[in-house]
Formats: structure tokens, C-alpha cells, sequence
């Protein structure tokens, strides 16, 4: 049975010390008549390689080597976490400039839906403000187009908007051309192509957004808290876009609304509501963010308080088959500011989402790369001082034996081995 002797100087193993001479390979053998020459040398092995300075260094190693695995491992999920969070912003500017070429095509829309049902040709003011808007979405579609490629987006998809793109361009010309025109000179179906066209483009802008919005979902609860709002805000926003569009036309024709007809203005009134509840409600969460809960108040008395009893009064008056005495003109200076707020909610929205995925990475990068710093110094540096600290006491100790002490510790007794 072996027992364990430590003096100050090493450590002692007792026990059946001629079975660790075997492990080594140096049996010692007594017909070769040198058998204590080899335990000599194995002995002199053992002192070299098991030493206490030894075991600490490989020790210290050890602890060292475990403690910049960890913090490798650590400093390797901060930088996928960063690629990741990067992706996501670059997503979240394909989507925000998508959201911005949406915005100004419907603009877009109903300003020239507008112009083609004014007498005069185009003027000057009127054609300021069309190139502007075509500007923005112009720049907004080739900023997102560029962007496809880096952030794996399918190629057909960019394939189908840039065609899609084009051919609103190519309306664009058409239109244009007619507005020169008094109004008897244009082309009947001009505003039903026009309509047609524009719908194609913004489905092919939303079909993409809608895509990258249900990638945006699934990276972080907040993001995807964001999403919705944005999107129910949009829907509501583009409803009340139809709405303002179905209200325009009716006043034009002057006629009494069919039983059609008022069913659909009822039906667009009861979807823009309920989604619009389904905002109100998240606006009373207490982790909603107080500027977008802001943005919500101001659409809600904009819009609801505000413009939609002149709405439900115009609506009445021309299903009763009563004269309006509001001009489309005069109508759409009403409508503007109560739906810009609707918009601004979805903005609003979606800029927190933006400013999320990047919010903490310099921070969780530094502190993942300091540690793994400190990690790789200490594992250049400490074993040394560590060994010289722990092993210094030893050596003093050693200095003050007496020789006859030292050579007793150092021989090997009978069953036992002296390390």
C-alpha cells in the first residue's frame, strides 16, 4: 500500500518504485551487473521532469491554456454576432429604402390621378412636385437594387422589380405626354392603365419587403415588435390612401353613391379601425418606446379625431345624393397631414428597428477581445513569474539545510521512489 511523504525540498512517493522503472523502459536487469547504473539514471530523470517547478509550470499552463479557450470561444460568438447584427442592418436599409420608394410611387399616384382629371395641361408647380417625388423613389429603388447581392437576396426577385421598374418608367413617359394635353386629348383609358401599372410596381416592392421584414422577425423580439407595428401602420396608411382616392372620385362624378359603393367605403372605414386598434393596443405596453407611443397619439388625433368626422360627413352627404362643398383640391390639403402622421408612425417605427441589431456591438466586441488579450499574455508571461513565485521558498529552504539532510532526501530508500 503506498503512502505520500512531502518534505520542503520534493515530494516522495512511497510504494513500489521498481514498477515505475519498467514504465521508463529501464528495468533494471542484474545480470548485466550494472543494475543501480540504470535506477541511477532514472532517478536522474525523474528529478529533472518531476519537479515541483515542473508540475507548476505545466500546471499554471494548463489553467492558462483553459482559460483562453474559453474566453476564444467567447470572443468567436461576439464576432459572429457582430457579422449577424450587420446583416440585419443591411436588410433593415434594403427595406427602409423599399419603404421609401413605396411611399413616394403612391404619392406618385395620387398626384398625377389628380392631374389627369384637370382641365388645363400641366403647370409648372404641379410639375416640381412630380419630379421630386420621382427623384426619391428613383433614388430609393437603385440604392436597394445595389444592395441585393451582399445580403444573399434571391436574383429573380431583383430581376422581376427592376422590370417591373421599368415599365413605370415607361408609363411615366406615357403619362407625362398626355399631361401636356388639355383634357379632351388625352386618352380615355389613360387613368385605368395608370392605375393598373402602379399597383404592379408596388406589389413587386412589397412582395421584396414583405420578404426581408419575415427574415427581420426572427433575429430579436424587439425588432420584430418593431416590424409589425411598421407594417400595420403601412397597411393603414395605404388604406386610407384608397379611401382618400374612392372619396376623390366620387366627388368628381357628383352623382349619388350605389349600394356598392357605399359598402365599399364602409368596409375600407371598418379595416382601417381595426387595424388601427390593433396599434392603439401595443401603444400600451410599457416597453413601447415614448417616441413611437408619440407618433401614435399624434396620427390618432390627426386622423381619427380629427379628419375622419369630415370623411364620415362627405361620405353621408354623397350617399344621400347632397352637394359637397368641399373641392378635390381643398380635399386633399385635408387628407395630407392626417395620413403623413399615419406614415410617420410606420417610420418611426422603423428606425428603432434600425438603430437595434447595431445598439451594443463595439462594446461586446472590446470586452470580447480584452479578455482573450490578457488571456494570451498571461499565457506568455505568467508561468515564469508564477513558478519563480511558488518555487523561490523552496529554494531557500533548500539553501539551509545540512548536507547529510540533503543526501538522505535525495536517496532512494528500500520500496520507495524519491521524486
Amino acid at each position: 500500500m503506498a503512502f505520500y511523504r512531502i518534505s520542503p525540498l520534493r515530494v516522495t512517493v512511497e510504494g513500489q518504485w521498481r514498477s515505475c522503472v519498467s514504465a521508463f523502459g529501464l528495468a533494471s536487469d542484474r545480470a548485466d551487473g550494472h543494475p543501480k547504473r540504470k535506477e541511477k539514471s532514472v532517478i536522474a530523470i525523474m528529478k529533472r521532469f518531476l519537479t515541483i517547478g515542473v508540475l507548476l509550470q505545466t500546471i499554471t499552463g494548463l489553467m492558462t491554456l483553459i482559460l483562453v479557450t474559453v474566453f476564444a470561444i467567447y470572443a468567436v460568438n461576439a464576432l459572429q454576432a457582430q457579422q449577424e447584427a450587420r446583416r440585419v442592418s443591411a436588410l433593415i436599409d434594403i427595406s427602409d429604402d423599399l419603404f421609401t420608394a413605396t411611399l413616394n410611387v403612391r404619392l406618385e399616384r395620387g398626384t398625377v390621378n389628380g392631374l389627369l382629371v384637370t382641365p388645363e395641361p400641366i403647370d409648372l408647380n404641379a410639375q416640381g412636385e412630380l419630379t421630386a417625388e420621382r427623384a426619391r423613389s428613383g433614388k430609393a429603388i437603385d440604392s436597394s437594387l445595389a444592395k441585393f447581392t451582399g445580403v444573399g437576396l434571391r436574383e429573380s426577385d431583383r430581376t422581376e422589380l427592376r422590370d417591373l421598374w421599368n415599365a413605370w418608367i415607361e408609363m411615366r413617359h406615357e403619362v407625362d405626354q398626355a399631361l401636356q394635353e388639355p383634357i379632351g386629348q388625352r386618352p380615355s383609358n389613360l387613368h385605368q392603365k395608370w392605375i393598373g401599372t402602379n399597383a404592379k410596381v408596388v406589389g413587386a416592392i412589397n412582395h421584396v419587403s414583405r420578404q426581408l421584414e419575415a427574415e427581420l422577425s426572427t433575429s430579436d423580439s424587439f425588432l420584430a415588435e418593431m416590424i409589425k407595428i411598421k407594417q400595420i401602420a403601412w397597411t393603414v396608411r395605404a388604406n386610407s390612401g384608397d379611401d382618400r382616392l374612392l372619396t376623390r372620385d366620387a366627388m368628381l362624378r357628383g352623382t349619388k353613391l350605389s349600394l356598392d359603393q357605399q359598402r365599399q367605403f364602409a368596409v375600407l372605414a371598418d379595416r382601417i379601425d381595426a387595424m388601427w386598434q390593433l396599434v392603439l393596443d401595443d401603444a400600451q405596453l410599457v416597453t413601447m418606446p415614448s417616441s413611437l407611443k408619440e407618433a401614435i397619439e399624434t396620427a390618432n388625433r390627426l386622423y381619427f379625431m380629427k379628419f375622419r368626422p369630415i370623411r364620415n360627413a362627405l361620405i353621408d352627404n354623397l350617399s344621400a345624393g347632397r352637394q359637397v362643398d368641399i373641392s378635390p383640391p381643398e380635399w386633399l390639403k385635408l387628407v395630407l397631414p392626417a395620413q403623413q402622421s399615419m406614415y410617420q408612425v410606420a417610420k418611426t417605427a422603423f428606425d428603432l428597428a434600425g438603430a437595434q441589431p447595431c445598439a451594443g456591438l463595439p462594446t461586446e466586441i472590446s470586452s470580447a477581445r480584452f479578455p482573450l488579450k490578457v488571456a494570451l499574455t498571461r499565457l506568455a508571461f505568467s508561468p515564469a513569474r508564477f513558478v519563480s513565485s511558488a518555487t523561490t521558498p523552496l529554494k531557500r529552504a533548500n539553501c539551509g539545510l545540512p548536507r547529510k539532510a540533503l543526501k538522505r532526501l535525495t536517496m532512494p530508500s528500500r520500496n520507495s521512489w524519491q521524486i
